[in-house]
């Protein structure tokens, strides 16, 4: 298996922490406080190109060790896909300039180094905490369908499913509009943020969505568009969510 690989499956199954541009010193500091094993993404490419397989609990982003550009990118990519996840800038004392732009950029906490064992997990858990009471009040109803956004589970009164982190990604943006059409385009821009990504991989993405929506009896449906994409409708005689062209 390989490290990218070994990292993908870890952060899947297990709570975990990413950080990028962090010196060894600091990872092993981060993992060793927070009692959680500690992976690095290589550069921002890869943090693009994974992060659909991936789900932390926390991310942690020198700001130091690369140009603003690059970090600020890096956690904007962090921000949009992981919107429950712990998302903490490090940086040297007195960089006002990074830290105004780092919570503009969507962090949820600033800590300026040399890292003090004590601050790092008393923030951790403070910021962790906030997201917790955030989630539990983020539960969306769309007819008879429940969604727990963090958790990925869509839910009826005849049984619930679990759904991979990349199919509940696409979920999200088809209720974003529901009865409207999402194009492909869309979806690869949105979901794999401008990676490169064939269209079968898309309709095996709906295929499983389809495949759960229909194991637990939802009216809520998933149809495709001919050469367009895809739409959220429900099937129910009185439905409101009707399909728009």
């Amino acid at each position: 298996m390989s490290d990218r690989t070994t990292v993908q499956v870890a952060a899947r199954y297990q709570p975990v922490i990413l950080v990028l541009f962090c010196d060894t010193v600091t990872s092993a500091l981060i993992g060793e406080t927070l009692c959680l094993p500690v992976y690095a993404m290589s550069d921002v490419d890869d943090l693009r190109e994974n992060s659909a397989l991936l789900d932390p609990l926390g991310f942690f982003i020198d700001a130091n060790n690369c140009l603003p550009g690059v970090w600020s990118e890096a956690l904007s990519i962090a921000s949009a896909r992981w919107e429950f996840c712990t998302r903490i800038v490090l940086t040297k004392s007195g960089d006002d300039a990074v830290i105004e732009a780092a919570f503009d950029c969507g962090v949820n906490d600033v800590l300026v180094k040399p890292l003090s064992c004590r601050e790092l997990l008393a923030r951790f858990r403070a910021r962790s905490g906030e997201l917790t009471a955030r989630y539990k009040a983020s539960k969306i109803r769309i007819a008879d369908l429940t969604i727990s956004p963090v958790s990925r589970f869509v839910q009826t009164s005849r049984g619930n499913r679990q759904i991979s982190q990349t199919a509940f990604s696409i979920l999200l943006l088809l209720l974003e509009s529901p009865g409207n059409v999402i194009e492909r385009e869309v979806i690869k821009d949105r979901v794999w943020m401008g990676a490169r990504v064939v269209d079968g991989v898309i309709d095996r993405h709906i295929h499983d969505l389809r495949k759960g929506l229909a194991e637990i009896g939802s009216i809520v449906e998933i149809k495709s568009v001919y050469g367009k994409g895809f739409v959220l409708t429900e099937n129910h005689p009185e439905s409101r969510l009707k399909m728009k062209a």
